[in-house]
């Protein structure tokens, strides 16, 4: 008779190998539209609430496997339904509860930091995803994306107040674009955005998420970035502004 510990092994590897042909197929089903990631795809989030967390998932799901999270927070009631948190997950902090999601859902082990983005020691990342809550983090992180990305680097600005959802996209090498996103995020006033009080599912986990995979396919296909995509949930008027570059 097989011990405990031999069927809780054969049983453990038999669902890694299931979560390997499924994500090998899910991959395979979307190849004719968005190319593979190359190996050294990376990508970091800053901030995981109810953006963040879709969106993580979303990257996961396109192939990128190589990803840092970095958020202090604890996930609370409010989280639950706009983000990726299920509510007995209440109380644990956000990037612990993340991390353990990746490898039960998808088998892909990522780098969790539950601190501040000037407490965490962070390597340079392809995409950068910031879906914090707070415009002065916000200019925290852009002060630092020399060290934070590559000179090529997608940078992607993500947020949401009320009906109104918003993904700023910007790629390093285009110095113009840079230069109007530094301007963009400096004349901003310096108090939290809404999107903590009126977080909404249709948002977080339908538009603003595929807001980003938009932009990540679009970086993945070698394709120039839309500077701006918007939506308002109020009108529900989808506008795209031109390309940028």
């Amino acid at each position: 008779m097989d011990s405990f510990a031999d069927d809780f092994k054969r049983n453990t590897i038999e669902h890694e190998e299931k979560l390997r042909a499924e994500r090998e197929l899910m991959l395979s089903r979307q190849a004719e539209l968005v190319a593979l990631p190359e190996p050294n795809t990376s990508m970091t989030f800053i901030g995981v609430g109810g953006i963040g967390s879709n969106a993580l998932h979303m990257a996961v799901s396109m192939g990128i496997t190589d990803i840092t999270i970095v958020d202090p927070d604890d996930i609370g009631h409010e989280n639950v339904f706009p983000g990726a948190f299920p509510s007995f997950k209440v109380g644990e902090k956000k990037v612990s509860a993340l991390m353990d999601d990746m490898v039960d859902y998808y088998n892909v082990y990522i780098d969790a930091m539950p601190c501040k983005l000037a407490d965490a020691s962070l390597k340079q990342a392809s995409i950068v995803v910031v879906s914090t809550d707070s415009n002065v983090s916000r200019r925290q992180a852009w002060a630092k994306r020399d060290y934070l990305c590559y000179p090529n680097s997608l940078w992607i600005d993500a947020r949401m107040g009320g009906y109104l959802s918003t993904v700023l996209t910007v790629s390093l090498a285009d110095k113009a674009a840079c230069d109007t996103y530094t301007e963009f995020i400096q004349w901003e006033t310096d108090g939290s955005l809404p999107c903590g009080q009126k977080a909404t599912a249709p948002l977080t986990k339908g538009f603003i998420a595929g807001m980003i995979g938009q932009s990540i396919m679009r970086y993945l296909n070698r394709q120039p970035p839309l500077y701006i995509q918007r939506y308002d949930l109020g009108m529900a008027l989808h506008l795209t502004v031109a390309e940028s570059g």
